[in-house]
């Protein structure tokens, strides 16, 4: 292969004159120890992979851990709020409410007396 390239361009200018550019350049030539590619470099330093590598391991670990987390907390937070929702709104609506010393909701004589066309006496 030749040591060097050389390059020849022609332009037309807007008067109408010709330019003539040549350029040379080296050629660049490939042996063994002079490889294309510097990045499989990194990959011959097995520490430096292996390091590398356990450092991308433990964050995706990471990531994927608080985001477990975070959704079952996010759902139980959810489940109380929605707990403590239905027990206000039932006990809003009367039930399993504390009776009054004055309420009696038995069906004694007064519920007889009151209604007395229903009771069997």
């Amino acid at each position: 292969a030749p040591l060097e390239i050389t390059s020849t361009f022609t332009s037309t200018l807007g008067n109408g004159g010709v330019v003539t550019f040549t350029e040379v350049v080296a050629n660049p030539t490939l042996s063994a120890d002079n490889r294309v590619g510097s990045g499989t470099q990194f990959f011959r330093n097995k520490g430096a992979v292996a390091a590398v590598f356990l450092i991308v391991g433990l964050a995706a670990a990471t990531i994927c851990l608080w985001i477990f987390f975070f959704i079952r907390r996010r759902r139980r937070r959810r489940r109380i709020e929605h707990e403590s929702a239905v027990s206000a709104s039932l006990a809003a609506a009367g039930y399993n409410r504390e009776l009054i010393d004055d309420e009696d909701f038995s069906s004694g004589p007064g519920m007889r007396q009151r209604y007395g066309s229903f009771s069997s006496q």
